[in-house]
């Protein structure tokens, strides 16, 4: 049977369990059912997404701004290795509501400042895959000339953005950065294909989690915040990453 979120907190309520790790939202009935569970006695920690209505204890998210600037940071380094002074970019976001491109795309453009970088962002539909691709591949088709670097900022777009550079025999051409550490992105990263890839460190921000709510619960103090950031994988720490990950990182 599948359940809903609010599905899954009634049962965790009604189990009387001793606290709650969640993926928050900006709903209300989320935040509702978390006045409930703090009703209850028990405490909740949101995590890469917060639930700011609500009482929850602590969230434990992520550095997005950071991020942006680790995109940035990237650039820099293809551009030495393309012995080249200036780099056209586009940066693939998708139409979600309420997720952290714009604070990404932030640290990005600041990086941008002063640097012989053109930025041009585009809007992907990443509701299916089908249609991720579609779209990526109408936005090249679009385009004047192929940007020096896609950066891509969710796993659908990556995906997608690699196999379009693929099928339009793009590889070398244009540099992609992406986002996740899929099968499929790691490959293209071994191959050449892909650049890099940037990804959540999961067991960290899993500790982070257990160690929020077991520090409420023992002393019924915990920081509000609790900032985790994210690993660059390249080819240069691919085999070590993957040596010491498993299919549940990321």
């Amino acid at each position: 049977t599948t359940y809903s979120k609010a599905d899954r907190i009634n049962i965790a309520i009604s189990s009387k369990v001793d606290g709650i790790i969640l993926e928050g939202d900006n709903s209300e009935e989320t935040a509702d059912l978390v006045r409930k569970a703090s009703s209850k006695g028990i405490p909740v920690v949101t995590v890469l997404s917060d639930c700011v209505s609500s009482p929850r204890k602590s969230y434990i998210g992520l550095n997005n701004y950071s991020l942006g600037k680790e995109y940035g940071t990237a650039l820099g380094h293809i551009a030495q290795d393309k012995k080249v002074d200036s780099l056209s970019v586009l940066i693939l976001t998708d139409n979600d509501e309420g997720n952290y491109d714009d604070v990404i795309r932030t640290g990005i453009q600041e990086y941008a400042v002063g640097r012989s970088i053109e930025l041009e962002s585009s809007v992907v539909d990443t509701s299916t895959p089908f249609t991720s691709q579609e779209d990526v591949m109408t936005i090249l088709d679009n385009m004047e000339r192929i940007p020096d670097v896609i950066i891509c900022l969710n796993e659908r777009t990556s995906e997608s953005a690699y196999q379009c550079i693929v099928d339009k025999n793009l590889v070398g051409k244009t540099t992609v950065l992406g986002y996740y550490d899929s099968d499929t992105i790691l490959k293209a990263i071994d191959k050449g294909s892909v650049y890099a890839t940037f990804s959540i460190q999961s067991r960290y921000v899993a500790e982070q989690c257990v160690n929020a709510l077991n520090g409420y619960i023992e002393t019924g103090f915990v920081s509000e915040y609790l900032s985790s950031d994210y690993i660059l994988i390249n080819k240069e720490n691919l085999t070590t990453y993957i040596a010491g990950g498993d299919k549940n990182e990321g």
